[in-house]
């Protein structure tokens, strides 16, 4: 009984470890995903920034068009910043949960499907 007792603590134990990384590699995908979409996100505002900068230059535009533009970019690169930090802190644990070296890469063939 007693060895019972503790195959099926075992068991429960594995299950549980396992449901914590399945949750970490779908958060590190997500975050993943969102890295990327910050980093488009960011192509796209530089572009909207040399336009602004070609609309002040002809006259058409204010410097208040250019100043948005680069708000938005700071933003958009401490968001960017944080979620790299996250993704880091995410991979980080489940490397420990998965019991891979600290100075091993992890990464992911797969990415989030969006229907």
């Amino acid at each position: 009984l007693e060895t019972r007792k503790l195959e099926y603590q075992h068991q429960r134990i594995s299950s549980e470890e396992l449901e914590k990384a399945r949750t970490y590699y779908w958060q590190s995908l997500y975050l993943q995903e969102k890295i990327n979409l910050l980093k488009a996100t960011l192509d796209v505002n530089k572009q909207n920034l040399n336009s602004a900068q070609r609309r002040i230059k002809s006259g058409v535009a204010t410097d208040s068009d250019r100043f948005e533009f680069e708000m938005k970019e700071v933003d958009l690169k401490r968001d960017l910043a944080e979620m790299e930090i996250q993704l880091a802190n995410q991979n980080r644990i489940l490397k420990l949960l998965l019991g891979i070296r600290e100075g091993s890469t992890i990464s992911f063939s797969e990415s989030l499907a969006h229907d």
